[in-house]
């Protein structure tokens, strides 16, 4: 610890880092004449294509404006997306349904614009069961909003034949309903599919590798795209965290290295292990610490590079320890490493070091470090408890 902390008191920290042809027309043009040769010759885009064309539905522009406080350009471009030129027979219960969830207006606006069938409902018979269903799961008000806004094909599901279905499978797998919702609102789509048949093989294959229902909440709560993804593929990933990355699916890390491994290609993370090379790690090394770490993965080049070059260049740590405490190189560097080692030396300047060991006082919690290491010398140490809440804070 003596030697590290010479070396980061010599340390000074700084900051890092034409016209259409005029052709004579002898016939009548063609019906979609100005679709076809004006607006492309102008270059509209398909969005103002439509606005510019006759709107075919202009009861719905008109409610719109008035109801929900939509520009006339607005309204049209939403009346647009509809393919029905039938009025809509009570937008106002919609709305009204909307209002009395308690939904404020710039809310209801946005929902209608992203899906503007919603006007076409039946209350009672489609969106009722719906809030209905969810909010006794415990999604409600703005979160609900939400939900539809992030996939609006959920709202025209029904509740018995996929809603209902999907929560009774997925509650099989999670553990409470408060993380339900959480993956509810991550993934608003779980609801709007066949979930038992879409579900069923990848959650099969992901038991067959030996994860436990709180291995695959994890999974899911990270990356519930998984769920929509073909078995083919999630077995592809799996193979490749067993046999490329040499975890075991027995050990704690596997669902971690199946994390790393959804984000990468092969070719990321050859670049990354070119890195450690870089800085003299042997690849049995760099695979250990891999499988002691894979979320190791996840950071970039830059920030693996930066954090060997201050380890083990700055501070004269080797690479031994490093693959002992894989953790460290995932610290970061300006709000918790350097910032400890700050207090740490000036403690040791001052005789009034406690004995811990260097990893030991990086991994410590940040109220545990705080109050054992900064608070009880506030008042011994002038600006010791400033200059480290500065750093922890930019």
């Amino acid at each position: 610890m003596k030697t590290m902390l010479s070396r980061i008191s010599r340390f000074r920290h700084t900051a890092k880092y034409g016209l259409p042809s005029l052709l004579p027309i002898a016939s009548a043009p063609h019906p979609h004449f100005f679709e076809n040769s004006l607006f492309s010759s102008v270059g509209i885009s398909k969005h103002d294509e439509a606005v510019f064309t006759a709107n075919k539905n202009p009861f719905v522009s008109d409610y719109l404006i008035k109801t929900l406080g939509f520009s006339r350009h607005e309204a049209n471009s939403v009346a647009a997306k509809l393919n029905s030129v039938k009025c809509p027979k009570n937008p106002d219960l919609v709305i009204n349904f909307f209002k009395e969830m308690g939904l404020k207006r710039r809310k209801i606006k946005k929902l209608v614009s992203i899906t503007p069938r919603l006007l076409y409902s039946n209350v009672n018979r489609t969106l009722k069961p719906k809030f209905e269903c969810l909010q006794k799961v415990g999604v409600s008000g703005s979160d609900l909003v939400d939900l539809f806004l992030a996939d609006g094909k959920v709202l025209y599901k029904a509740v018995g034949s996929h809603v209902m279905p999907n929560l009774d499978y997925l509650r099989k797998l999670i553990s409470s309903e408060e993380t339900l919702v959480k993956l509810i609102k991550k993934s608003p789509k779980i609801l709007a599919v066949d979930g038992p048949k879409r579900f069923e093989p990848k959650i099969l294959l992901l038991q067959k590798f030996g994860f436990s229902n709180a291995k695959i909440e994890k999974l899911l709560l990270q990356r519930p795209g998984i769920l929509f993804q073909n078995p083919e593929w999630l077995e592809e990933i799996l193979h490749r965290v067993e046999k490329d990355l040499q975890i075991s699916p027995k050990s704690g890390m596997f669902v971690y290295g199946v994390l790393a491994a959804i984000s990468l290609r092969k070719s990321a993370v050859e670049k990354k292990m070119r890195v450690f090379r870089s800085c003299g790690w042997c690849d049995l090394d760099i695979m250990t610490v891999f499988r002691k770490q894979p979320l190791c993965l996840g950071m970039s080049e830059a920030r693996i590079r930066r954090a060997l070059d201050f380890f083990m260049r700055r501070l004269g740590i080797k690479s031994e320890f490093l693959v002992s405490n894989p953790a460290l190189i995932m610290l970061s560097l300006d709000k918790r490493v350097i910032p400890r080692i700050e207090v740490l030396k000036v403690l040791n300047e001052k005789k009034l070091n406690q004995k811990i060991s260097f990893a030991q006082a990086m991994y410590i919690s940040e109220s545990t470090f705080r109050s054992e290491f900064v608070l009880p010398y506030k008042d011994e140490v002038p600006n010791l408890y400033e200059s480290y809440m500065t750093r922890v804070r930019r």
